[in-house]
Parts: structure tokens; C-alpha cells; sequence
């Protein structure tokens, strides 16, 4: 029997449509159904089989060839937050046959040359050759310590440096210090060197496009230099490579959270970490400094330790991994796969949908591990990410374009036959609905009534209904 949708589940209500810049406030804790959702003219894009990521091809369900599986029926137990304590010493992948000046030795010079500093005084230092004396030493530091996994010298979180941060009703801002600046960054420059050395992720960055490399070795793909706040700034904008609504948590910490997570391909990898993220929860509210202590009890952007240690919101006293919506998830992508070597940008539309350049793959939004329709499913991480063809179908225009935000969550629900898709059917059939009035095409708004038969979407849910045995 299809199981009920647990009282528990958190669901925004922006899930399947636009968030504003701003969060605004979850209308509840309760399910909301989809039937809200307005129809809207297919767009004759569905997903195709085979290895690595789908491919847009005509509106048809289909099985995903190869590394798709089926998903089993679902339990009505919310997932628990998954907690990862900080660690004393993070063990490297595998033990250094190197002495850590051996394998600094063993550097690409190429990688080297491509490091840049945003000094204060000096300005942008590109090279490691031009950089100051203490910065030289920070990252050689910095090396050695990830060569031999041991621990950060850093507080994590770093303090933030706003000078506002006492006032509740504020919308937060995120500075860092000179010295924690340099700190953070030296420490993920320097893990990206040594899991190059080290071989410790089945990929090399060797040969990668200059701008692939920026995202682990430019320290302005972090934060830049303020000079009227005389603090490093982290801060969220329309561009690809903006750091966005998070503060890195330390490169120790990040490369911890990625234990049992690195595949042997990035996609597998980052599919990882999707699925990890489905237990996470859409915060409520603004970003404002009160809302982030409620949450997170930092007066600053959601840092990533708390989204991997879960905290507990004050006002609720609800455990959770809360992150700052779309702005937030994709920020915190891109902190925890730089420690894998695996840069992350943004495709931004007033969203933050997440952009994996080296192999060109997309998500549809940042929110889209735990909207409803995907939380408790069991297909792989992998199938939210769309390859390149068929997102720029999708997303012709950033300006103005937000039709599609959110798509892969529905082109999955059909594809697996998800079981929240079932409920809505069960629903559906419960309220005596026809196809074209019931709550499953109204949330399968990219397909027509007769294009959905034509797939024998609801013949294969009948089919699938029956072997569970029925609807509750």
C-alpha cells in the first residue's frame, strides 16, 4: 500500500515555483498539495536513457537505460538530519607515500602561477611568486597540514565582522577578517594542491580551463576586499562564480563532510551529496540577523558547518540541516565540492540554480533536493543534474525566465513514478477526478492531458499501485 506523506514533511510553498531574492516566510509545516500549481503549454522536453546525465528528447517516460533503478516504496518516517561532527584530524584518502616536502615539490608549477591573492595593500597577486612572504607561508602551512590531515588552526564558523550584527530586524551581511581570510583561503588552495598531488579523487584538474581552476586558487571566487569595511566581503550576485549565501566552513571540515561521498565521477560525486541533501529543510523567514540566530545562532550568511552538523532553531526547538534556500544550497555546494575539486557556479535568474562547468551540467534549482516530490524518492543524485542542450531549452533567458525552475523534480516524478506523485494520484482517484481536473497534471504542467496518456503515465501508476497494494 502507498504510504501516507509523514505529518513531518517540511515543505516550502516555493518548491515548485518562483522564491523571491528575499525568502519569504513557509505558509506551514503541513504538505501542501500541488494542485495550486497553474497549467501551462508542454515544452516537449522529457528525459532519455543511457549513461552519465539525461538528454532532452520528445515527451516520453522512459526507464534511464543504465544507471537509473527504480525507486522502492517509501517508508512514512522523515529522514533524519544526518550529523557530522567536527573532527581533530582528518585521515588523508590514502597514507602519504610522500614526505609533505616531497609533495610539494610535486606541485604543477602551472598551478602555482594561477594562485591569486587579493592583498589589502598590494592589491591582486597573481602567482605564488608574487605574493608576499607571509601569504608564501600560509599556504605552504596550509599544505602540510592537508598533506598529513591535520587540523585547522581556525575557528568554525569564523566570526563575522559586520558591524551591525545586534540589530535583529537587519538583513545580514557576511564579512570575514584579514587573518581569517587568508586562513580560509590558504587552507583550500592548499588542500586543492595536495589532493591533486595526492591523487586522492579519481579526477585531475590538470589541463582544466583557467576559469575551472580560479574557483579552488582565486581567492576573490571567496570574497573580496572591502576597503571601506577594511574586511573581506561575502556576498551574493548575478554572476557564475558569485561566493553566494554561505560562509565556507573550514577546508578540514569540508574534506570530513566528503568522506563517502567522492564516486568515481563527479557526477556521482555531487549526485552524493544531492542525496544528502534531501534531508536538509528550506529556512523560514528572511535572512535577517535575528532569523540566521534563530536558525543557525549566527548573526551572519547560514555557514556550512551548521548545515553539516544540523542545529537546533531556538524558536522551535526542531533539529534540522536549515539552509538559506537556493542562494544557500548552491553556496554551500560550491564549499564542500571545492574540497573534491569540483567547482561550482550558478546559472542566476533571481535564483541560484546550480552549474557544474567542467561537464557542463545543470540543476534546475538549488532548492531541488528537498522539494517534496524528490525528499523521499530513492533515484540517484545524479538524475537532478541536466546536461547543457537541454537546460538552455529550458532557460533561454535569465532575465525573465523562471517557467522552468524546478523542471527535473517533475521529469523525475515521472520517470521513477515517485512516490509522491502517487499520493496525489491516490488523491486524485480518492475525489473521483478525471485525468484532465486531478492534482498529477496539474503539477505535471510542461504536459498536456493526451501527452501524458501517450506515455501511460497513469496505466504504469495503476500498475505500480497495484503491486504495492493500493492506495491507503
Amino acid at each position: 500500500m502507498i504510504p501516507q506523506q509523514p505529518d513531518a514533511v517540511f515543505y516550502h510553498p516555493l518548491d515548485d515555483a518562483v522564491e523571491s531574492l528575499r525568502s519569504e516566510p513557509w505558509s506551514g509545516a503541513a504538505p501542501i498539495g500541488p494542485g495550486r500549481v497553474s497549467g501551462g503549454a508542454s515544452s516537449g522536453l522529457s528525459l532519455s536513457g543511457g549513461s552519465g546525465y539525461p538528454t532532452a528528447v520528445g515527451a516520453t517516460r522512459v526507464a534511464f537505460a543504465t544507471w537509473v533503478r527504480e525507486p522502492a516504496i517509501q517508508t512514512t518516517t522523515v529522514p533524519p538530519t544526518t550529523t557530522v561532527p567536527p573532527t581533530t584530524t582528518v585521515p588523508p584518502t590514502t597514507t602519504p607515500a610522500m614526505s609533505p616536502q616531497e609533495a610539494w615539490d610535486a606541485v604543477d608549477p602551472a598551478l602555482l602561477a594561477a594562485a591569486v591573492w587579493e592583498d589589502p595593500s598590494a592589491g591582486v597577486q597573481t602567482g605564488y611568486s608574487n605574493w608576499g612572504a607571509p601569504m608564501q607561508s600560509a599556504l605552504r602551512d596550509a599544505f602540510d597540514r592537508a598533506w598529513l590531515g591535520q587540523p585547522s588552526p581556525l575557528a568554525d564558523p569564523v566570526p563575522n565582522q559586520a558591524t551591525n550584527t545586534a540589530e535583529d530586524d537587519t538583513y545580514a551581511s557576511q564579512y570575514v577578517s584579514q587573518a581569517d581570510a587568508a586562513g580560509l583561503f590558504t587552507e583550500y588552495a592548499a588542500n586543492t594542491l595536495a589532493v591533486e598531488v595526492g591523487g586522492r579523487v579519481p579526477w585531475s584538474i590538470a589541463g582544466w580551463p583557467a576559469a575551472h581552476v580560479a574557483t579552488f586558487l582565486d581567492s576573490r571566487e571567496m570574497f573580496y576586499w572591502d576597503g571601506t569595511a577594511a574586511n573581506y566581503r561575502i556576498r551574493l550576485t548575478s554572476a557564475a562564480n558569485a561566493p553566494g549565501r554561505s560562509l565556507p566552513a573550514t577546508a578540514e571540515h569540508a574534506w570530513s563532510f566528503m568522506q563517502g561521498k567522492v564516486g568515481a565521477t563527479r557526477a556521482e560525486t555531487v549526485g552524493n551529496v544531492l542525496e544528502w541533501f534531501r534531508a536538509a529543510v528550506h529556512f523560514s523567514g528572511s535572512l535577517k540577523y535575528g532569523n540566521c540566530d534563530d536558525h543557525w545562532q549566527y548573526r551572519g550568511y547560514v555557514p556550512a558547518i551548521r548545515v553539516i552538523e544540523g542545529t537546533t532553531k531556538t524558536s522551535t526547538g526542531t533539529h534540522r540541516s536549515y539552509t538559506a534556500g537556493c542562494h544557500g544550497t548552491y553556496a554551500f555546494l560550491r564549499s564542500v565540492l571545492r574540497a573534491v575539486n569540483i567547482p561550482v557556479w550558478q546559472y542566476y535568474n533571481g535564483h541560484s540554480l546550480p552549474h557544474f562547468p567542467v561537464d557542463d551540467a545543470y540543476m534546475t534549482h538549488g532548492d531541488d533536493p528537498y522539494n517534496s516530490y524528490c525528499r523521499y524518492e530513492d533515484y540517484p543524485g545524479e538524475a537532478l543534474l541536466v546536461p547543457a542542450a537541454a537546460f538552455a531549452a529550458w532557460f533561454p533567458n535569465p532575465a525573465d525566465e523562471h517557467y522552468n525552475v524546478g523542471r527535473q523534480v517533475r521529469e523525475n516524478a515521472i520517470a521513477f513514478l515517485g512516490t509522491r506523485l502517487l499520493q496525489d494520484y491516490c488523491a486524485d482517484i480518492a475525489g473521483g477526478l478525471s485525468h484532465a481536473d486531478g492534482s498529477v497534471a496539474a503539477y505535471l504542467k510542461y504536459w498536456s492531458v493526451p501527452e501524458l496518456e501517450a506515455m501511460s503515465l497513469w496505466t504504469d501508476m495503476d500498475a505500480k499501485l497495484a503491486a504495492a497494494g493500493g492506495c491507503p
